[in-house]
This record gives C-alpha cells, structure tokens and sequence, in this order.
C-alpha cells in the first residue's frame, strides 16, 4: 500500500490511522478460499496420503472457506442479487479447478512440501550500518522496524534445495514472464525467510498458476495426458532427501534460471534466485523502511485508476482531494481496528522463534 497510495496506506495501516470500512466492499474473496484450499491440498502431514482422501478434504476447505467469508459479510451487510449469483458461480468454479487440478499436479510435483501459509517476521539491517538493525525513532526500549508478511509454502526438492511456492489465481490469461522476473515480494520473502531461517538458502520460487474458467470449459481445457491415478501419482513423488544438519543443503544448483510446464489451465513456473538477487531484495526493503519511519515523511495519494478501482478509501480520498473535510465520512462509514482482534490459527504455522540471532530449536531427542 505504501508503494502504491500513501494515503490509502496512512489511513489503512494497523501503525497508522488503522481504518478499515464497516461494511466490507467486497463480499467474498474467491482467491483466498483457493488459496486455504491449496493450503490443504500441500499440507506436509498430507502429503504421503492417497489423493483420493485428500481431494474431498481440499473441496471441503474451499466451500468451508467461501461459506465463512459469506457469513462474515452477512452480519453486516446483505448480498445484492449480483453478489448471490456470484457466490453461487465461484462455488462451481473453485470447485471445478480444484478436481482437475488434483489431476494435474502429481505429474510436475517434485518436491516435499515443510510448511504451508508460513509467517515470519524479522529485523530489519540499517542500510547505512549493517551491523545494527533499524529501530523506530525515540523509542524507549528500543524498539526495532520489522519485516513481516507470509507467502503459500515452503518445499525441498529432491536435490535438497528450498524453493519458495506463491500460487496465483489468474483471471484471464497467465502472467507475462517479466511479470515473474519483476516480482519483488516474492524476492523479498526469500530473504526474510533466510534471516528468519539462519543456516537455510532459499533456491528460488515456484509460481503456480491456475486460471478461473468457467465449468463447462475447464474439463475440455485439462488435456487427458495430465491426468493420473493417485497410486501412480505417489509413486512419480520425489522421495523425502536426508537431513543433513538442521537445514539440507543443496546437492545441486538449478540448471536454467527459468522452467516452465503447463496446459491452458495451469502453468507452474519456477525462477532460480541469485543471492545477489536475494540481498538485493533486503536493502531495498531497508531502504522503503527509513522513508515509512521518517518523521518527515510526505503523504500525497497518487489517483491512478489501477490503483483506485480496488481501494477501499476512494470515498475519503476524493473528499481530500477536492479539498473537503473527510472526517465525517471516515467516522461514519469506517472503524478503527480493536487492538484484540486476531487471525485463527492456520495449518502449517510457525511453532518456535528463528528470528534474527535467536537460538534454533534442538531437534536432538534425549533419553
């Protein structure tokens, strides 16, 4: 939000103004409902299990989800017909794409999922000292500025290398490959997940796309190659590498920055990271950290319709612009965040600290 508007990022931030509407302007969200759905799908305690139990399982996540976001909406607000025609149409296409997907996927799985929807959070290096992290200005303790976020999963391949996964839910067409290239937040996750991680590399990341299409196209799109029992399915799996030390470490370096597969429904790209590419990623995330703790710092919105369509301060926004008192309308149409409200517990969530400089875990059994 910072880098897109920094007005919809001071009245929408949890340090800033902590805004949010009181009746949510959009009524479901289908890519997170596929994304807790895939979350399923790769959940490491699964991964050994017939596919054919794990599939109703990832159904039933995805409607689970759909029917939760659903009932949250509707407590405050009603759905509009077009909002009710909707639900309904997502409910057949998620659906639809997650059968074909579990179809498709066996054949280009080669790797061993470690965690799904993972947090992190870490310090953030002084660019101009590396050997001190950022802190915010006059804090007493000292309190330092943070790295926080969480990408889709975490896996090791069968040469021993972690790779990032980030699934995509294209609408229309796939990404273009620069797209992929230029992705800085994913870029930015590797390196926070290696200071999060001390000892572990992350080898790159794993782009999984699926594209929404409606029902009665989706199963004429997956070509019948694709498609395997789940028997054979295990056995086409890369079995699980040998610990060597609290992380693997890589037997191999990718041989291609980039690989591709995919049909017409489902793409699955992988990009190799460079650790310049990686270190490049933190500076300037340290760097974006000193403008946000700046006292000085300018707030300006920047009205671009890309950024606009999707925002939900347009209606505040447009009162300051053309120069109006927008409090009204914040304190009637939005609320501050309660400092006790909380996301439920995911599966695959961290357990132990391995922030920066933390001791890791002892994973040695004792008598």
């Amino acid at each position: 939000m910072f880098k897109s508007c920094r007005r919809a990022w001071d009245l929408g931030s949890r340090s800033r103004q902590n805004y949010e509407p009181v009746q949510p302007t959009q009524a479901f969200d289908f890519d997170k409902a596929m994304h807790e759905a895939l979350a399923l799908y790769y959940f490491p305690g699964m991964w050994e299990w017939n596919r054919e139990i794990v599939i109703p399982m990832v159904l039933e996540g995805f409607v689970r989800s759909m029917q939760e976001q659903r009932d949250r909406c509707l407590k405050r607000r009603a759905f509009s017909a077009e909002e009710e025609q909707a639900w309904n149409e997502h409910l057949d296409i998620g659906e639809n794409i997650l059968s074909h997907y579990a179809e498709w996927a066996p054949g280009v799985d080669r790797f061993e999922p470690i965690r799904v929807a993972p947090d992190f959070e870490v310090n953030i290096p002084n660019p101009a000292r590396p050997d001190e992290d950022l802190a915010t200005p006059g804090s007493t303790p000292v309190v330092p500025v943070r790295y926080r976020g969480r990408f889709d999963a975490l896996v090791v391949n069968g040469h021993d290398a972690y790779w990032i996964i980030e699934h995509r839910i294209a609408a229309e067409a796939f990404a273009d490959l620069d797209e992929l290239l230029l992705d800085e937040q994913s870029v930015a996750a590797c390196w926070a997940w290696q200071n999060f991680c001390p000892g572990m590399r992350i080898a790159g990341v794993i782009y999984n796309e699926l594209c929404k299409i409606v029902p009665d196209r989706t199963a004429a799109m997956v070509p019948a190659r694709a498609v395997l029992t789940p028997q054979i399915a295990l056995e086409r799996r890369t079995p699980p590498a040998k610990l060597q030390g609290l992380y693997r470490q890589a037997v191999k370096e990718p041989e291609n920055r980039v690989e591709q597969q995919g049909n017409e429904t489902f793409r699955r790209t992988q990009i190799a990271r460079s650790q310049k590419e990686v270190e490049s990623a933190g500076r300037q995330v340290a760097l974006e950290a000193l403008e946000i703790i700046d006292s000085k710092l300018r707030l300006y919105p920047n009205p671009m319709w890309v950024n606009c369509s999707r925002c939900d301060f347009r209606q505040p926004c447009r009162a300051m612009y053309e120069g109006a008192d927008a409090a009204a309308i914040l304190s009637t149409f939005y609320r501050k965040r309660s400092d006790d409200e909380f996301e439920p517990g995911r599966l695959g969530g961290s357990t132990f600290s391995m922030d920066r400089g933390a001791i890791p875990p002892n994973f040695v059994k004792e008598d």
